[in-house]
């Protein structure tokens, strides 16, 4: 955003667009820092709302130059004439006519209970349990954090990678789910240039939320280091 607003005024300045769907619930977002012209959130991950439904925030600016949507129904445009539309002037114009009530309104809901415990704390809470989570994996269980540090990443969010090698991260998840312990397995293709760039192969996922305790972090540490010793000593 800085960059774009030091831009010399007879440069064209480019249309922002942030993905925030794995930073909305989890951490402070503010429009007017980051300097984005649209930015994207889903229900579904740290808001723990349904699927299905999320939400795009278009800088008021930014309106003139956005392109038509490729789909349209009469309540993002008017039809005018037998062969003509007006496109709606707002971001009314992304949204259709038909929608699930029952989705609307769990999301707003999980927005309201992120509100209501205050997203400071949410975030304060869930990067505690990840620093945690990240130390008990690497130094007691042995595995190798795969998060990026440094060159303005710090501080990381509540997403925990590891590498499982030699074990596969479907074995590990697997191995997990058989202990009660839900976690995931994130294969190449979800962050190919990344994966590509630093020689990644899937990894497996652990994301404590701020409803997570101390003790269940503890347990994970120790589910993850019982596997890789099982599996070393079979």
């Amino acid at each position: 955003g800085k960059m774009l607003r030091d831009l010399p005024p007879n440069v064209t300045r480019p249309l922002y667009l942030v993905d925030a769907c794995q930073s909305i619930g989890q951490l402070e977002i503010n429009v007017q820092e980051i300097g984005c012209d649209i930015l994207a959130g889903t229900s579904r991950k740290w808001l723990r709302g349904p699927r299905g439904v999320g939400f795009m925030y278009v800088r008021q600016e930014a309106m003139s130059r956005l392109l038509e949507p490729h789909m349209l129904d009469l309540h993002g445009a008017t039809w005018t004439t037998e062969m003509d539309y007006d496109v709606d002037a707002t971001a009314r114009r992304y949204e259709f006519w038909e929608s699930s009530v029952a989705n609307r309104l769990g999301f707003g809901a999980a927005v309201d209970l992120a509100l209501e415990i205050g997203v400071p704390n949410i975030q304060e809470r869930v990067r505690m349990l990840s620093d945690m989570m990240r130390e008990g994996v690497e130094k007691e269980a042995g595995y190798k954090c795969m998060d990026m540090k440094g060159g303005g990443i710090t501080p990381r969010s509540g997403i925990c990678s590891f590498d499982p090698s030699p074990m596969s991260a479907d074995f590990v998840v697997s191995e997990m789910q058989k202990r009660g312990i839900s976690i995931s397995a994130s294969g190449r293709t979800s962050t190919l240039i990344d994966a590509n760039a630093r020689g990644l192969q899937k990894l497996i996922r652990v994301s404590p939320h701020y409803f997570n305790t101390e003790e269940e972090v503890k347990e994970t540490i120790d589910a993850l280091k019982s596997i890789r010793e099982q599996h070393f000593s079979s």
